[in-house]
């Protein structure tokens, strides 16, 4: 199964996402350059094959946050 776009903000929802997140003690990960390339994508639809790696490096680096808890 392909990853999916959750959600999406900009400006001040964006920011209330962020502090959101953060305060339920979700790590955040900001990557304008794949925002950028998102902005395609409708909430709810399949991440495009061709984000797959940047993506995968996000995972990748989430997971490590993980495990280093």
């Amino acid at each position: 199964m392909a990853p999916r776009l959750m959600a999406r903000g900009e400006g001040e929802l964006a920011q209330k996402m962020v502090q959101v997140a953060r305060d339920h003690g979700i790590t955040v990960v900001q990557d304008p350059g794949l925002t950028d390339f998102l902005q395609g994508v409708r909430i709810g639809e399949e991440i495009p094959e061709n984000l797959y790696r940047a993506v995968s490096r996000i995972f990748a680096y989430l997971y490590n946050q993980k495990e280093q808890k």
